[in-house]
């Protein structure tokens, strides 16, 4: 037997024959010579698969959903908007009044040290 990595013709042959039993079929099966299916027709003579009638349906229920949710995402949208502003008005009178308690404090300090120095 040769070494290589194709074998001869004869050397085929010889295994094909050893492949043969007494009932006469091959190890495998023979090929094929023409396809198992061909297109009888081109894709635009063939109807379309599915239904377009309802796929036409989905579609307006589908954006009749999809202008419903975007009513609601605009919604939505103003709510939070308006409520930002209450934050922000929130945090500006927040602010005021820690301003006013910070000076508040400064001034009662101010007030005590004024009264050690008084009496020292």
């Amino acid at each position: 037997m040769r070494t290589g990595a194709y074998r001869s013709r004869q050397e085929r042959v010889a295994s094909q024959a050893a492949a043969l039993d007494n009932s006469g079929f091959t190890a495998m099966a023979p090929r094929r010579a023409a396809k198992a299916r061909s297109k009888s027709a081109p894709a635009a003579a063939r109807p379309a698969r599915g239904k377009a009638a309802s796929d036409k349906q989905a579609a307006a229920a589908a954006n009749g959903s999809l202008r419903e949710r975007l009513a609601a995402v605009e919604g939505e949208r103003d709510a939070l908007k308006e409520e930002l502003e209450r934050f922000k008005a929130r945090q500006r009178r927040l602010e005021e009044t820690q301003a006013q308690v910070r000076d508040r404090i400064s001034w009662a300090l101010d007030s005590l040290h004024n009264i050690l120095d008084g009496k020292g």
